[in-house]
């Protein structure tokens, strides 16, 4: 499925923080951790994504959801702080209990 980077997101910019701290670790295909405040767990969910190496707005999931406003926000903002940083590729990302686990799948 094919969806949209987060327009705006609370999330975005302390995901981008927290990767771009660990990005060595990220490159190399380690499991980086974000702990996320937030007043709610929100969705959960662990999907893969493909983000372009140009910078377009959209990318690539394997997310089976019907309706792409359902999407989990904190997966949304992790593909666009990933985005945000330059990287593309395949990731997988995990989001439970507010922990969200990102690896780059090399």
């Amino acid at each position: 499925m094919q969806l949209r980077q987060a327009q705006r997101s609370r999330f975005t910019a302390p995901i981008e923080m927290a990767l771009r701290e660990q990005l060595e670790a990220l490159n190399q295909g380690q499991l980086v951790h974000v702990h996320l405040a937030a007043t709610r767990d929100g969705y959960g969910g662990s999907v893969r994504v493909t983000l372009p190496a140009t910078s377009a707005q959209e990318f690539e999931t394997d997310w089976q959801g019907t309706d792409s406003t359902r999407f989990p926000a904190r997966l949304r903002a992790a593909v666009t702080a990933l985005a945000t940083l330059g990287l593309s590729g395949q990731y997988q990302l995990n989001h439970t209990a507010g922990v969200l686990t990102v690896q780059k799948q090399i």
